[in-house]
């Protein structure tokens, strides 16, 4: 192998991969690897980019650009990706984190610093890597925060997260679809839901890196009635969430005045729907209220 310079490898990495990405997502995605083989900044790599990388580092780069050139995420390429600033590990059993799941995480710390009392508890549905838990938790230090998910490989990454980021989260394992999944006996004061809310008849306008790599589980409905989801959570919050507590979601851009409509039919009130960065109406949110509702079906 013959030896080269660090911008001569990136220079080769944004012109292959710009086969399969835009310009800037390759610059991207080279700038990430770069950073984390070599630790440098992009200050630092305008003064080291000329240093001949040794044979074992190169061949790193080469196996790392031979899975990217298969489509396969960056992120699940270098095992982690950055959320609000933390380091968590990702892999195939856990979607990757987007910027809108950040924004909702802020979105809820900044309601929470803004009211008069704070929650205690505080619940995610649907964990995934544990972003939202994590966020949330180091956000606020003094809530208790539960997280769960229906899949332990899930759970697993989820654990090792909260772990390499000193975050205390009570993760456990329950099917938001079963007739009453949490083994807990307590009320919260706050949940939040990222929930699968692809339908399948968008599959084809996804990404091929997403498509063939994100599990599917986490992305699509698999049912009939997109918003299964959204209706098992609002079950779960006639048992579980206190009065006049507050119900975050992530929605579907083109599903979230259905989904305000399904929050305000069973009783939700203060219903909000607030655009992401891009314009693009991704987060909905309600408080529950006194009046019973029936099960939705």
């Amino acid at each position: 192998m013959s030896k080269s310079s660090i911008v001569e490898i990136i220079n080769d990495y944004k012109t292959r991969l710009v086969d399969i990405y835009t310009a800037r997502e390759a610059a991207n995605i080279t700038f990430i690897v770069t950073k984390k083989l070599s630790n440098y900044s992009r200050t630092e790599y305008a003064i080291h980019k000329k240093i001949i990388v040794d044979e074992e580092k190169q061949a790193e780069y080469h196996r790392f650009l031979n899975r990217l050139l298969k489509h396969e995420p960056v992120q699940y390429v270098l095992g982690e990706t950055e959320f609000l600033g933390l380091t968590l590990k990702v892999n195939k059993h856990v979607l990757i984190p987007r910027p809108e799941t950040e924004e909702l995480v802020l979105w809820i710390v900044d309601d929470i610093n803004a009211a008069a009392t704070s929650p205690k508890k505080i619940l995610d549905i649907g964990t995934g890597s544990g972003c939202i838990a994590i966020g949330l938790k180091h956000n606020l230090a003094n809530v208790e925060v539960d997280a769960m998910d229906k899949f332990s490989k899930a759970l697993e990454i989820a654990e090792k997260n909260a772990k390499s980021n000193k975050q205390k989260i009570n993760f456990f394992a329950s099917d938001l679809l079963s007739d009453d999944p949490l083994p807990v006996s307590y009320k919260y004061d706050l949940i939040v839901c990222n929930p699968p809310y692809i339908p399948s008849y968008e599959r084809d306008l996804l990404e091929l890196n997403v498509i063939k790599y994100e599990p599917h589980a986490a992305l699509f409905t698999n049912s009939d009635d997109p918003l299964i989801y959204y209706k098992a959570v609002i079950n779960l919050c006639n048992k579980y969430l206190k009065y006049g507590r507050p119900l975050y979601f992530e929605v579907n851009e083109n599903m979230a005045g259905e989904v305000a409509d399904l929050m305000n039919k069973y009783n939700f009130e203060e219903i909000e729907i607030t655009k992401d960065l891009s314009g693009k109406e991704r987060m909905v949110r309600g408080e529950k209220q006194k009046k019973a509702y029936e099960r939705l079906n």
